[in-house]
């Protein structure tokens, strides 16, 4: 007889299509991009100045928007709301949206789909603010945001060192898919967790698997990991709010593969809620601005910096496991023990490109992350590149020990550890 989908699967998969349908619905609330495909502007703009010129021969033609203007176009559910033309001096002038409804239905479903080339917000080149919302600051959003959801580059890899991260970014980016180990988000990243992790990212939403497997570190320190577990979940991050929810089952682990079949630890139930806020990073030059005194650069290059403030939840199991393959459950994380508060601080210098090179870099980037309850947890890291396709760094993980079964015979201290791992990006 085949084996029947436990029912604990189909109700996580159920949450999971429910968040995604929550969050698409969101997200379908404020996107907003900028067109650089100057053949497909031609496609809008030359039928939009023929309308244009029909209903106002008089107008200047200096008041004509330019097939080399950049287009910005703003999005309310599946109706665009707002189309700017941004000249070469980042002055914008909206378009007529009564004209713009006026082209043909073609037009306007590939302008939503976009299939041409297109990019986010660049808050060098535009000098406008929206209402309700700067364009500034949401650009920044996503400078942070997309440094660890997807990356520009076609791939982007960190083998056999702290995370062995991997971002598979096809063009024209509208998805990318990412391996990554450990479960940073909770505290437990790179070998303090026996798991792989699977994503397929869009613009604000992840849909990821766990797997219990274990790729090879380069790393520094004894630990006990998180026990290996298959599950799945979703994450999203938008313009000020972020969140995750992922659910494990242990059923699968065999008694040869587990780390310690008399001391198992393993996350059931995760969580994420956060407020998130990114600005501008910048540092004053040294020195006077003078032909005989150079300013020395800055130690940090200017960039952008986020920090999220919420609540992360780790629902953890301790137990034991028999020859048998039978787990036994001994005692699991109260509610209160569960929640930890999550502070995280982000950097990412700004964004540019070696002379003669194709791929985009980051100079400098860096992170810390606290998750601060009954037990600490901490993970500190930094990455420089050397040239656009490597960078190096260091990253550290350190998380809290906890006591299980206290004041009994069988009372047990799990120490996961500390691990301290160097780092390198590849790019292509």
């Amino acid at each position: 007889m085949k084996n029947k989908i436990p029912k604990s699967y189909l109700n996580i998969f159920k949450v999971i299509l429910l968040i995604i349908f929550y969050q698409s619905f969101i997200l379908s609330q404020q996107l907003s991009w900028r067109c650089i495909d100057k053949k497909f502007q031609e496609v809008i703009i030359e039928p939009y100045v023929d309308l244009l010129l029909q209903d106002y021969p008089e107008i200047d033609g200096n008041q004509l928007p330019s097939e080399d203007d950049d287009l910005i176009i703003y999005l309310k559910g599946k109706t665009v709301t707002e189309i700017l033309a941004v000249d070469q001096n980042g002055v914008a002038d909206p378009l007529d949206m009564k004209i713009y409804d006026r082209l043909d239905k073609e037009i306007k479903d590939r302008l939503l789909k976009r299939k041409y080339d297109w990019d986010h917000i660049n808050p060098d080149g535009i000098a406008f603010r929206t209402l309700g919302r700067n364009a500034y600051e949401f650009s920044n959003h996503k400078t942070v945001r997309d440094h660890s959801w997807w990356a520009r580059n076609l791939l982007t890899a960190n083998p056999f060192t702290f995370n062995n991260s991997f971002i598979l970014r096809p063009e024209p980016g509208l998805y990318s898919i990412m391996f990554k180990q450990g479960d940073e988000e909770i505290g437990y990243p790179a070998i303090l967790s026996r798991n792989s992790r699977v994503f397929i990212s869009t613009e604000p939403t992840q849909v990821f698997l766990n797997l219990p497997w274990e790729p090879r570190n380069i790393s520094y320190g004894e630990v006990h990991p998180l026990e290996s577990v298959f599950g799945g979940g979703v994450s999203f991050d938008i313009d000020k709010l972020g969140g995750m929810v992922s659910y494990n089952s242990i059923e699968k682990l065999n008694y040869s593969d587990a780390f310690d079949p008399d001391h198992i630890v393993y996350n059931d139930w995760a969580g994420l809620l956060y407020w998130t806020r990114s600005f501008k990073f910048k540092t004053d030059t040294i020195g006077e601005n003078s032909k005989d005194f150079k300013r020395r650069k800055p130690w940090v290059p200017k960039g952008t910096q986020r920090v999220k403030f919420g609540l992360s939840y780790s629902k953890l199991v301790y137990g034991h496991i028999d020859s048998t393959n039978n787990f036994t459950s001994l005692e699991v994380s109260d509610f209160g023990t569960s929640f930890s508060l999550l502070f995280n601080w982000t950097y990412v210098s700004e964004q540019g490109r070696f002379d003669g090179s194709y791929n985009y870099y980051n100079k400098l980037t860096a992170y810390f992350q606290a998750n601060i309850g009954e037990k600490f947890r901490l993970n500190v890291g930094f990455l420089r590149s050397l040239n656009s396709s490597l960078a190096v760094g260091l990253n550290i993980g350190w998380a809290e020990s906890m006591t299980y079964l206290g004041g009994q015979n069988n009372q047990y201290v799990w120490e996961p550890g500390l691990v301290i791992s160097p780092n390198f990006t590849l790019r292509f």
